[in-house]
């Protein structure tokens, strides 16, 4: 029997895996709103958050979803919007951590937009306190946390604001960017950190984000070709996707591909074969990456390939991937056809409109390779 602190029904189903190389375990999560990032904390828990208000882990090992905070769902706007948006946990323990993404006090039951809340505990999620990170609203897009207790976190303002006692309290620390350009990503590393806009720039810090200087980016260098030059008629504003420095080598995702370069001379080099989303794993010193047909790959410190570790089915859209002690977990989306039912779209004046048929609700699943284990778990929680 699974037990849950909130009204959710589940299913479980235990599959066989055999494998000498990894494991495989599967988290099938059916939720209402949307996920954006997979958090995992220092003890390899798995945390999920959506725009609902609802943030629950599955703790590692365990097959029980234990529900951790459950905000008020914030009254609708004039379009029958809720201003809400939970979209990350960043870790500075496996006690204290904090969740950022479109939140604020006056979100909570208020029509009022006033997003400038991080949402902090200190017990492991039992209990929750609000606090403020700047007077004027944000977004948060990006976070990063140290076990030291040092915070950086940045968003559509373009500021950088810094915290470095466990979150309790901030302060604006530096503007490399504005609220046209605004700051989409943060990556730190031993001796430099970068921060990319949600367009095409790219700085570089040597100081923990006091003062940047600018860095060409993969696009300015000629690695890709503009998809705005081939196709005008389709929007592009050359994203990057993630960043991170290992050592002293730079890696960043730009609109899709990903390259690397040293930072003593900004020359930037495609990953071979091709990488989409990646990430870092700080303890074996290796990049894993996307590759086409959702190919799991494994990069050494030189960025050369090394292997392929998984396979992830081509039909699921990868959101994040995260890695953890050379574990590796990726979150992927799909959409399930549910009952049918009248499905509020929006509002005119007083009136809601609303449509009858059948309702789509995003599904989603954690996939977790692992070096250790030999079962396979998939899980299936519905609101």
């Amino acid at each position: 029997m699974i037990t849950f602190k909130n009204p959710l029904s589940a299913t479980l189903l235990f599959l066989s895996v055999q494998c000498s190389v990894y494991s495989q375990k599967i988290s099938d999560v059916v939720v209402q709103g949307e996920i954006k990032e997979l958090s995992v904390s220092p003890d390899g828990s798995v945390w999920l958050a959506d725009n609902g208000g609802l943030v629950y882990r599955l703790a590692s090992g365990q097959t029980d979803v234990e529900v951790k905070l459950k905000l008020p769902e914030p009254k609708p706007d004039y379009f029958g919007a809720k201003h809400i948006d939970i979209e990350r946990l960043s870790f500075f323990n496996e006690k204290t951590f904090f969740i950022s993404g479109y939140t604020g006090k006056e979100l909570l039951g208020k029509e009022s937009d006033d997003p400038n809340m991080i949402y902090l505990t200190e017990d492991g999620g039992s209990t929750w306190s609000a606090v403020e990170f700047c007077k004027k609203g944000i977004w948060v897009y990006d976070c990063i946390a140290k076990s030291s207790g040092e915070a950086w976190l940045g968003g559509s303002d373009g500021n950088i604001y810094y915290s470095g006692d466990f979150a309790k309290h901030w302060k604006k620390l530096s503007a490399p960017y504005n609220n046209s350009s605004r700051m989409a990503h943060l990556a730190l590393g031993q001796s430099v950190g970068m921060a990319a806009s949600l367009g095409n720039k790219l700085k570089l810090s040597t100081d923990n984000f006091k003062t940047f200087s600018i860095l060409e980016t993969p696009l300015e260098q000629g690695k890709y070709e503009d998809p705005n030059r081939q196709k005008p008629e389709i929007r592009s504003d050359n994203q990057f996707g993630n960043l991170a420095v290992m050592n002293n080598m730079l890696i960043v995702t730009q609109e899709g591909y990903s390259f690397y370069s040293p930072v003593t001379k900004i020359e930037w080099t495609r990953f071979k074969p091709g990488a989409g989303l990646f990430a870092v794993d700080e303890k074996e010193q290796k990049v894993i990456g996307i590759s086409d047909q959702n190919r799991i790959n494994i990069y050494s410190q030189d960025m050369a390939f090394e292997r392929e570790l998984g396979l992830i089915p081509a039909a699921e859209h990868i959101r994040d991937i995260k890695v953890l002690n050379g574990t590796v977990f990726v979150l992927t989306e799909d959409y399930l056809e549910s009952k049918p039912g009248d499905d509020v779209v929006g509002r005119v004046g007083n009136m809601e409109v609303k449509r009858v048929g059948y309702k789509k609700v995003r599904a989603y699943k954690v996939y977790t390779f692992s070096g250790t284990g030999k079962s396979s778990l998939e899980l299936q929680v519905k609101q």
